[in-house]
């Protein structure tokens, strides 16, 4: 999970990066219970990983969701509709104010073994 504030640099500025509830690992779990490996996927042996993009805006939505590297439209689909779905973020201030943050997030679509 990587993150950058508004202007140039990652986190450029930022006196605090959005919070997720529950953290970091409250992100990790999010995906990982949200994220529904497609059926079709598992049958025909797609897998890998979908890297996601998205901005928490200065009220702790997610917006702006873009897939930045996909593997097959079945895993890019699930991807963003799980990154869509998230709940709202405290947001990123800087000098006390609300900001847009931008983040990357890898979503892993692998088989059980």
């Amino acid at each position: 999970l990587l993150g950058g504030g508004e202007g140039s640099g990652m986190g450029s500025g930022l006196d605090k990066f959005p919070e997720f509830p529950g953290g970091p690992d409250g992100v990790r779990r999010y995906i990982e219970v949200t994220v529904k490996y497609p059926a079709l996927a598992i049958k025909k042996k797609i897998n890998g990983v979908v890297i996601i993009s998205f901005h928490v805006n200065k009220t702790g939505g997610v917006d702006n969701i873009r897939v930045e590297r996909g593997v097959n439209a079945l895993l890019d689909q699930e991807a963003m509709k799980a990154v869509s779905n998230m709940p709202r973020w405290k947001p990123g201030m800087r000098h006390g104010k609300p900001v847009t943050v931008k983040f990357v997030i890898p979503v892993r679509f692998m088989p059980v073994s």
